[in-house]
């Protein structure tokens, strides 16, 4: 008799422990066999630590950042805002620090069209067109289309891929290809200014190549209000030696968040030739500019440039529509 109460006893033990757990524990865990006893054997004791799965939800989630070659994308829209300490909680989502260098999430598109700022966040994916008809004081009006890839390759570095069918009036087409690297200096909001590095180069259909080197500056004057300003130098590699030195910059505002941008944008560039060097041809052009955004992924910037000096084309009309993948 006093054998079989104990194994009553240890049953009733089990199945308390069983009936404790149960709300906590996974199915699988509720689902099993209570182990038999036999004689001699001592009351089988149950784990009573109890896990609260709200204290699981808890827990911060990090974003996908493998790269492409061979694993997933990163969909900058998706990437959940991280906390900066010191910082006042932001009202715009396009504010909001994302990824892994704690960005801005409009840097994570071209804001502007002439002026590029920062990089992209890793392991992200862009496809953008351009479309850009110059109309030139005399002549004939240039068309110029690019077909451009971006890639956000981790560590501070972006790769960019480019492809330029061109139109010289209604003359034969020219088929440019260029490779771009970017490299940020630091994380976002470290340095004054953001600043990154830009190298490019050029493979010319029917002229010589070029070479072209960048400073990229950005960042954020005031909520709803965002800047970039970029210094170029480009050379060409043969030819006439043409050199290009160039500074842009851009002004953007936020009428809707993460809807829709206006601004305005400057282009002061200046070309000196083998043969004359020290005389500069001018070019100078200002105008407005403005960001759509009808998809989270997808963006339409728009900007004509007027342009101020006689040596300046009329005008320079940028159209570019982007795609995030």
């Amino acid at each position: 008799m006093g054998i079989g109460k104990e194994k009553s006893r240890a049953a009733l033990t089990g199945l308390v422990g069983v009936a404790c757990l149960a709300p906590w524990s996974s199915a699988e865990s509720v689902l099993q066999p209570l182990p038999k006893l036999s004689d001699g054997d001592h009351p089988v004791m149950l784990d009573n630590t109890i896990v609260n799965p709200a204290e699981e939800m808890r827990k911060p989630q990090a974003p996908e950042s493998q790269p492409y070659f061979g694993g997933s994308t990163v969909h900058p829209w998706e990437l959940p805002a991280v906390n900066v300490l010191g910082q006042n909680p932001n009202h715009l989502r396009e504010e909001d620090r994302v990824g892994t260098y704690a960005q801005p999430l409009w840097t994570a598109d071209r804001r502007f069209v002439e002026t590029r700022v920062y990089v992209r966040p890793e392991g992200s994916l862009q496809f953008e067109y351009w479309f850009i008809p110059t109309f030139n004081r005399h002549g004939k009006t240039d068309i110029e289309t690019q077909y451009e890839v971006e890639f956000g390759l981790g560590h501070r570095i972006q790769l960019d891929l480019y492809l330029n069918p061109n139109w010289v009036g209604s003359g034969p087409t020219n088929l440019d290809e260029a490779i771009e690297l970017r490299y940020a200096f630091a994380d976002w909001g470290v340095l004054w200014g953001n600043p990154t590095y830009y190298i490019e180069y050029t493979h010319v259909d029917g002229g010589p190549d070029q070479l072209e080197t960048k400073l990229l500056f950005g960042g954020e004057l005031a909520r709803r209000l965002h800047w970039g300003w970029d210094l170029t130098y480009q050379r060409n590699m043969g030819g006439d030696n043409e050199n290009t030195y160039e500074t842009t910059g851009g002004l953007s505002y936020t009428l809707q968040d993460n809807r829709f941008d206006t601004g305005a944008e400057f282009k002061f560039q200046e070309n000196e030739f083998h043969g004359s060097r020290g005389h500069f041809h001018d070019n100078v052009f200002l105008g407005p500019s403005f960001q759509y955004r009808p998809l989270e992924r997808m963006h339409i910037d728009l900007a004509p440039l007027i342009g101020l000096t006689h040596e300046s084309p009329t005008t320079e009309v940028f159209l570019v529509v982007g795609w995030e993948f």
